[in-house]
Formats: C-alpha cells, sequence, structure tokens
C-alpha cells in the first residue's frame, strides 16, 4: 500500500488488487485497484474501494485542477459553522449547492459519501458518511496546495 497526503487531513491510499480479483486470477494488468480516501482523520470508503483506475484517475485530475485554479467558492455562509453549511447546503435542491460539490465525480468509491468544499484561508471539505443510524458531519481542513500535490502524487502513482 502506498499512501500520499496525511490521513489526519486529506490522504488517499492506493493498494493492490480486489481480493475477488485475486481470487479470481486476475493479474496486476488490470485496470482495477483498491484506493481509500481520507478526510478529517475519517476512511470514507469505508462501503467499497474498488476503483476503475482510468476513470477515477480522470476524476482525480479534474479535481486536482480546479483547486490549483482556486475555482472553489467561499463559504457561502461565513457566519456558519461547516457543519451548519453542510446542512444548508445538503437541504438545499437548487444547482446552488453543486458548486460546492468536491469529489463528487469520484463516486465508484465515495458513493455513500457526501462532501462539500470551499475557499476560506484553507480548503474546508465538510463530509458525511451515509448511514441506517447515525450520519455526522466532519471537516477537514487544509492548504489547498497540499491538497492538489496529495491527488497528484497518488494520480501519478496509478497511472503508471
Amino acid at each position: 500500500m502506498r499512501s500520499f497526503g496525511r490521513r489526519a487531513t486529506f490522504a488517499v491510499e492506493v493498494g493492490g488488487l480486489p481480493a475477488f480479483a485475486v481470487e479470481a486470477g486476475a493479474t496486476r494488468a488490470t485496470n482495477l485497484r483498491e484506493v481509500d480516501v481520507w478526510a478529517g482523520g475519517r476512511r470514507l470508503t469505508c462501503h467499497d474501494n474498488t476503483a476503475f483506475v482510468p476513470t477515477l484517475v480522470h476524476h482525480m485530475r479534474s479535481t486536482a485542477e480546479l483547486i490549483q485554479q482556486r475555482a472553489i467558492p467561499p463559504s457561502p455562509f461565513p457566519w456558519r459553522s461547516p457543519a451548519e453549511v453542510f446542512r444548508l447546503l445538503n437541504a438545499n435542491d437548487s444547482e446552488f449547492r453543486q458548486r460546492f460539490w468536491l469529489l463528487h465525480d469520484w463516486d465508484e468509491i465515495l458513493d455513500n459519501v457526501e462532501t462539500y468544499a470551499w475557499l476560506d484561508d484553507q480548503l474546508v471539505i465538510a463530509c458525511r458518511i451515509q448511514r441506517p443510524i447515525r450520519s455526522e458531519v466532519f471537516v477537514a481542513r487544509l492548504d489547498p496546495d497540499e491538497c492538489v500535490t496529495t491527488i497528484n502524487e497518488a494520480v501519478d502513482f496509478l497511472a503508471d
């Protein structure tokens, strides 16, 4: 397993072939890999971490570019806590909330995770893992360039 970034803020961990692929006799040449994503000290890929590498690499590059260009808006409600901002955005069914989606296209491994992000002094990523009983909002804060570096290093490793 190769790790990029810091679990406490944002990390991507790339493993080998998924167990079902190994059992089926797949070789390293397959396009499937286990990929775990961490934000704010929590593993986001707790439901499914099997990634189709070409698709995930494309979406990861797009996310890194978006962050690098600072194309993420500031908090829509700067006087509110990140958890409150998350709840307000999540309750909004209009296209407004889509401006704050981050990691949304990584849904093959984050299909049970909702994330919104905004740029203040730092990149703020508010997340919620959808669970049947209790879903708690948690937050990762990090330097945008650190996030871009983490994603790009993971992409380079995956693309090799």
